[in-house]
Parts: structure tokens; sequence; C-alpha cells
């Protein structure tokens, strides 16, 4: 209701379901509710599409590739630290072809379940995808 901007539904004022009132909202306050957007509710693609160097690529998909993450481990972003890697948050098999759908998705990059399983950083696999991404102008690819 919130996200939708209408009234709240009359039963979250009942004691009872006052939790409910409050479902999703820590997602819709970080701005990262869907994955597939950044804080500014831009999508990653429009982002990715705007790049104006590889740096600046890789940090919007680093951006969204940790709240992608803090949102499966239903956590802060700020919890998540770039150096680590993704298994060492307990990330599996099954998450991490969630996260190569979202890569093909959202960055329309390829990766595979290796990459996202392997013994590299957060920030190498944001790089990865990034530089491998069809969203990228062609300028900024053609320096990589």
């Amino acid at each position: 209701a919130t996200a939708a901007g209408i009234s709240p539904p009359w039963y979250l004022q009942d004691p009872k379901f006052a939790v409910l009132a409050k479902t999703g909202l820590r997602d819709a306050d970080e701005g990262a509710s869907s994955g597939t957007g950044t804080a500014d509710g831009t999508s990653v693609h429009a982002r990715l599409s705007e790049a104006k160097s590889q740096n600046e690529a890789v940090d919007v998909v680093m951006d969204a590739l940790v709240a992608r993450v803090a949102k499966t481990l239903q956590t802060s972003v700020h919890e998540i630290d770039t150096q680590r890697f993704l298994h060492s948050y307990g990330i599996d098999s099954l998450a991490a072809i969630e996260l190569v759908n979202w890569a093909m998705r959202s960055c329309q990059s390829h990766i595979t379940v290796f990459d996202v399983m392997s013994a590299v950083p957060i920030t190498a696999i944001s790089r990865k995808i990034a530089m491998g991404s069809k969203a990228l102008p062609k300028e900024v690819a053609a320096s990589a």
C-alpha cells in the first residue's frame, strides 16, 4: 500500500495484524525491494547504458548485486563486505542460479554458476558482469 501510494487496508488497524503493516518497509526504505533497481529507482540496465567509464559500470553492478544479496539474506546492504566471496555468505547453487538469471535479465550479461560460486570477491564478479554487459555503451566496452 505504501509503495502504491494508496491508503492501508482496514485490517492493518487491528492490533493482531499490526506486524503486517511493517512487512517490506525495510526493503522499500533501502530502495532495493526488487533487486532490479538501484537506490534512486532507476533500473540497473538503464544505469549501465548511461555509464561513462568502466569503473562507473562496475559500481552500478556492485551496488545492485550487493542489494540483491542483502535482500536474499534479509539483511542490510551495509552488512555485505564486497571483498568476501559470495559463498561465504551461504550463497548455494540455487541462489547462484538466481544470481545468474538476474545478471542476464537486469544487466544483459552472461555469467555461469561457477563464476558465482568461485573463490573471488564480490568486486571481481561485479567487474565480470559489468564488462560482459550488452547494455554498456560501445565506447566504454571498447576501452576494456
